[in-house]
């Protein structure tokens, strides 16, 4: 049984991946920085800010930790894109993290962003896309990965940085689409969006976690080189189509889905879909959920935690 250290685990990938380790035999330990519930059969470790690289190098002896999955992220939320933040969360932490485990750690699954992007308008993007230089946000994960991935050369970690492309389900935070459209259509509200004409890729929380622990073992057995490798369904959908569908899941009227009534997010590329064939070559990752199923289940889960 490895004991695998996860960062960001009060986050919403968290709860799925915790549960996808423990099926795969792996004992998690979660590094958080103030405490919380933790669910059965894991470690609470409480590591108060900043995670100086002493601190987390006595976490992972203390803990016996072998493998990392780094969920830790700035900028995912509106307000919490300060450059200092991102460089500390997004570009620093995964490279201390690695050299703290330096000698003990074998395997470290980072998780990126298909912001890293410039975006592209003709299909799926690879993992030779032109890379993004207008988000802040984007530009961070990616020099997160690079960086991170040379320090792990040097270290004799194996490394995988999964550019995630887009994650929904019930643990999203409440600002996101998802939480918006089941509370406000739950009310009978209209709920005011953009013109919904994006075309996004939308992996479901529950195979975003089958996909990092399968990962973890890849990189484990050796069947799974070091590298970057993109993380997605690999077909698109538009958000209009994402809303209309939660619309139909929830029994309402889409007239309730205002398009057009607020403007795009700034510097908003039209389409970001991925192509995962490199992934899917080297694992048996495949995803369980298309967009309806994955849904069904989300706004399912999501109202009966509401209703708690």
């Amino acid at each position: 049984m490895a004991r695998i250290l996860v960062t960001g685990a009060n986050g919403q990938l968290a709860p799925a991946i915790i549960a996808s380790l423990k099926t795969a035999g792996h004992s998690p330990v979660l590094l958080v920085r103030r405490p919380f519930t933790a669910a059965p059969g894991t470690t609470l470790c409480v590591l108060p800010a900043p995670w100086s690289f002493e601190a987390l190098r006595d976490v992972m002896v203390r803990e016996a930790v072998t493998g990392i999955i780094n969920l830790a992220a700035a900028g995912v939320r509106p307000d919490s894109s300060a450059i200092g933040a991102l460089y500390e969360t997004n570009v620093a932490l995964p490279v201390t993290l690695i050299m703290a485990g330096a000698g003990h750690v074998r395997r470290f699954v980072n998780i990126g962003s298909g912001a890293e992007y410039a975006g592209c308008s003709t299909g799926p993007i690879d993992e030779t896309g032109e890379l993004g230089t207008s988000h802040a946000y984007g530009m961070s994960k990616a020099a997160s990965g690079l960086a991170a991935l040379q320090v792990a050369g040097e270290t004799g970690c194996t490394f995988a940085h999964l550019r995630l492309f887009g994650a929904y389900g019930e643990h999203e935070a409440a600002h996101r689409l998802l939480p918006n459209l089941i509370m406000r259509l739950s009310q009978s509200e209209a709920v005011p969006l953009s013109d919904g004409l994006q075309t996004r890729d939308w992996l479901y929380e529950a195979d975003i976690a089958s996909a990092v622990v399968d990962a973890l073992d890849t990189l484990g057995n050796g069947a799974l080189p070091s590298g970057v490798y993109n993380l997605g369904s690999g077909n698109g959908a538009t958000v209009r189509a994402f809303a209309e569908t939660v619309a139909d899941q929830m029994s309402v009227s889409r007239t309730l889905l205002d398009f057009g009534r607020i403007p795009r997010r700034g510097k908003e590329v039209d389409m970001l879909v991925a192509n995962a064939a490199l992934f899917r070559r080297y694992t048996r990752w495949q995803p369980a959920y298309d967009l309806a199923t994955g849904l069904h289940h989300a706004v399912r889960r999501y109202l009966t935690k509401a209703s708690m």
